[in-house]
């Protein structure tokens, strides 16, 4: 097992939406944010050598487990989510169930 000697702490920033993305991703793995995000560098620095044009994704989940995590993080925030999937493109509309406020 590691020592905490091996490791090094460090600050990042990252847009909200990357931070979102690698966080459903964590938790539909069922790992720590760390441990996903140290997997998908490593998964990277794998692949530095691939050919230029070559995507790799950074998040990857399948149907079943995006469905899931959707339905948590709905049911959590008393919202509505409709998931619409076709071949390669994939379309989420989000509702919140509680009606907003009328101002009279």
């Amino acid at each position: 097992m590691a020592k905490q000697d091996d490791y090094i702490k460090t600050a990042l920033r990252m847009p909200k939406t990357l931070h979102a993305r690698l966080a459903a991703q964590a938790e539909a793995k069922g790992r720590s944010l760390n441990a996903e995000f140290i997997a998908c560098l490593e998964l990277g620095l794998e692949g530095a050598g691939a050919q230029p044009n070559t995507v790799r994704p950074v998040i990857e989940l399948d149907y079943d487990e995006l469905v899931d995590v959707l339905m948590r993080k709905a049911r959590d925030n008393d919202e509505l989510i409709s998931i619409h999937a076709s071949k390669n493109v994939a379309t989420i509309d989000v509702k919140s169930r509680t009606p907003p406020k009328k101002d009279h």
